[in-house]
């Protein structure tokens, strides 16, 4: 089963301009039916500084900075 950090990577990967943290929530909502909060989704992107970038307030992919 695919987890909430594979959803939120699959959101902003698809985001080249990148997303704000109320647009990932919306997102995970809209694409797969989970509801989830800003600090959850912020917790994640902390925890995985591999995956996500912060840029001017927006999460986006490290490989499209």
């Amino acid at each position: 089963m695919i987890d909430l950090k594979d959803m939120i990577v699959k959101i902003v990967y698809l985001s080249p301009e990148g997303l704000s943290l109320m647009e990932i929530v919306k997102s995970v909502d809209q694409q797969f039916g989970i509801k989830t909060t800003t600090k959850k989704v912020l917790q994640i992107v902390e925890a995985n500084p591999e995956l996500f970038i912060e840029v001017q307030g927006k999460i986006k992919s490290p490989s499209n900075h």
